[in-house]
């Protein structure tokens, strides 16, 4: 639906709006993104939503009964709040096309491109407000969830669906900011196309990911230091004539103080890397080299 009304905006569209775009591929790439970017941040919706399930789940053994029912109480219904940070999201959507909207509120000359801009950016960033407004009191609620988990020191692996569920929630983010390159269709880089989207998507991506985690990492340490102080009270009793002993344990202890504070999978942080790192800068590099070559005449 989404890319049939931008295609009817691009069919009616004419030359009062060309002057706002720097080519017809400019204005194709951007009327794309705005019509998949909605569907997608739903989507995303969608997909942690049952990631979310699926990590209570897998925690219920771990976790005390009232934290998952805080968490699943989250992620059943949007905040109050979000009366409020939707229409700013789209107030915040109609702020970059200003110029273009003004001249539609005061009567001037306009066409159904130029709405067509308007509204579809405000949806936009309509759905990102209520994505990030869902996501992040559950976010929150996750941080709590790992400040009580029964620490295993022996069994982390039981954890890791904590950690690898932010991890998820910063590739749905970054996945929409792969997408802001497609507003470069013309092999120009141009900072207002992706200035929003960075000052917006990063900081929810940071916040999204180190909430859990740093719940979860505090509970660790103190379980790791717990156990350390109990080894280090057991070695100070052993005959120090008790090689094999001795050894054993000191060997624990120093395994105990090198046992990081997250059981993090190596794997999907190769993938966040990748995802949030080197698919935009292959875009925003690829732009920069085709501009290079046709300044260049070659």
């Amino acid at each position: 639906m989404q890319a049939g009304i931008a295609a009817v905006f691009y069919l009616a569209g004419d030359g009062a709006s060309a002057t706002r775009f720097n080519s017809e591929l400019h204005l194709i790439g951007t009327l794309v993104m705005l019509s998949v970017m909605p569907t997608y941040l739903l989507a995303g919706l969608l997909y942690m939503f049952r990631a979310s399930v699926d990590c209570l789940d897998a925690l219920a053994m771990v976790a005390p009964r009232e934290q998952v029912a805080r968490v699943r109480d989250r992620l059943g219904h949007l905040p109050v709040f979000c009366l409020a940070t939707i229409p700013a999201g789209a107030a915040f959507g109609l702020s970059q096309n200003w110029s273009a909207a003004r001249a539609v509120l005061g009567g001037q000359g306009y066409s159904a491109l130029d709405l067509g801009v308007i509204v579809g950016n405000c949806i936009v960033w309509s759905v990102v407000a209520t994505l990030i407004s869902w996501r992040l009191p559950v976010s929150w609620a996750l941080k709590s969830l790992g400040q009580h988990l029964a620490v295993d020191l022996y069994r982390v692996d039981r954890l890791r669906p904590l950690p690898n569920l932010a991890a998820k929630d910063v590739l749905v983010v970054a996945g929409a900011l792969a997408l802001m390159p497609l507003q470069a269709l013309d092999a120009q880089f141009r900072w207002a196309n992706y200035q929003a989207g960075l000052q917006v998507g990063v900081p929810a991506a940071l916040a999204l990911f180190l909430l859990p985690v740093w719940g979860l990492r505090s509970t660790i340490r103190d379980a790791r230091l717990t156990r350390i102080g109990e080894l280090m009270g057991q070695l100070e009793t052993v005959d120090r004539g008790s090689l094999v002993e001795l050894e054993a344990l000191s060997a624990h202890i120093e395994r105990l103080q090198k046992m990081p504070n997250l059981p993090i999978d190596t794997n999907l942080i190769l993938k966040l890397l990748g995802y949030a790192i080197i698919a935009p800068l292959a875009w925003v590099g690829s732009a920069l080299v085709e501009g290079l070559v046709e300044g260049l005449g070659l």
